[in-house]
Parts: structure tokens; C-alpha cells; sequence
């Protein structure tokens, strides 16, 4: 299905819908162009992933999903700020491998993996502040980009799995405005509360 993108007459969907395929496009965006100048720096950047295979895992991943969507306070709900938490989630896989400056045999899988995802959490961290000011897909005005955490191995179980990989998770704080569409551009529900309010009117008379 992908993300549903209405028509017109129907309720607009959140802003911060749009502004996640904008994160995705910022950072696809730098993952292009590092690739171009070595092509280990690839990786694969997906969205509402809130089940990722990690055995399935081939090199490096990006998955960026909502994780909360809260309103400020003292605001109404007709006319209210969204504040959007995105988790952005970095995953490495490690293999061994040998040390190219000869100082060991042998680099364990996990070390190989933390190295690789910080230089992977190095380019995502430049997406999301270098490119905030293409505003995400959105006008400006329409996103305030603010916070950007970062914590590693966010995974509880990742020291157990068998498969050698490093997480770490971004948590990007952006605010959206919301208002409620007038009725007048959204005619079906137009009628339909018209409807309701006459039947309304009817039921409380004497």
C-alpha cells in the first residue's frame, strides 16, 4: 500500500508523514554520494521497519519510523503544535577481518561493526542537519527541526544474538503545526455533520 497520500476532498494526512519521506530522501541523498567515492559506505535506508530481520542483515541498514507524537502545552486541540519523535535506527553486521595496518592477525566482528557504524551514524547525523534546511519535502514554516540524540547499542538483546552486529538509534525531535481543515474543503464531511446537526436538533426538542 505505501504511505496513502490523499485526494482531494479527503482529511489531509500529518505533515510529519511527509516529513519522514524527506528524512529518508536526505539521507538516501548522502548515502549516494558517499558511495560514489567508496562504495563500502553503502547501506539500505527503509522505513516502518518495527520488526527488522538482523539475521537477514547484509552490511549496514537504516530504518527510520515515528515513535511518538505529542501536543505542547496550553495548546487546544482545534489548533495545537505536534511534536514527532523520530527513531532513527543504524545497524552494522561485522565479520572478521584483517588488520590493514598489520598490527593484529585478526579484527574480532563486533570491533569491525562498531567502527563501520560510526562512520554510519557520522552520515546520517550530516543528512539531518546539513539537508533540515531543504525542510524535509515541506515549506517553510511547516517543520521546526529540533533535538538530535544519539545512543549506541540500543538493543537489549544484541549482545545475544548470533549474529555479530552494532545498533545505535538517533532520536530526531521536529515540531509540526496542526489545524483542523475547514468543512468547506472537505464537502462529504461537510454534509455528513450538517446532517448530524439537524438530526441533532431534532432529537432535543420537547
Amino acid at each position: 500500500m505505501g504511505n496513502v497520500k490523499p485526494e482531494i476532498g479527503a482529511i489531509a494526512n500529518y505533515l510529519w508523514v511527509t516529513a519522514q519521506e524527506g528524512i529518508a530522501l536526505s539521507i538516501s541523498t548522502v548515502r549516494d554520494a558517499q558511495t560514489l567515492i567508496n562504495p563500502d559506505y553503502y547501506f539500505d535506508v527503509h522505513q516502518n521497519m518495527y520488526r527488522p530481520s538482523i539475521e537477514d542483515l547484509v552490511g549496514a541498514f537504516v530504518n527510520i519510523h515515528i515513535a511518538s507524537a505529542t501536543s505542547a502545552d496550553g495548546e487546544t486541540n482545534f489548533n495545537k503544535t505536534h511534536i514527532v519523535t523520530y527513531n532513527i535506527d543504524c545497524y552494522v553486521l561485522g565479520k572478521n577481518e584483517s588488520d590493514a595496518d598489520e598490527l593484529r592477525a585478526l579484527v574480532p566482528a563486533d570491533e569491525v561493526a562498531v567502527q563501520r557504524l560510526h562512520y554510519l551514524c557520522a552520515m546520517v547525523e550530516y543528512a539531518l542537519t546539513k539537508l533540515a534546511n531543504f525542510y524535509h519535502s515541506l515549506n517553510s514554516g511547516q517543520i521546526v527541526p529540533d533535538k538530535i540524540d544519539l545512543t549506541f547499542n540500543p538493543v537489549d538483546d544484541a549482545a545475544e544474538s548470533a549474529t555479530p552486529y552494532a545498533p545505535a538509534r538517533f532520536q530526531f525531535v521536529c515540531k509540526f503545526p496542526y489545524n483542523a481543515a475547514d468543512l468547506t474543503n472537505l464537502p462529504a464531511l461537510e454534509k455528513a455533520f450538517i446532517d448530524m446537526s439537524k438530526w441533532s436538533s431534532l432529537v432535543n426538542l420537547p
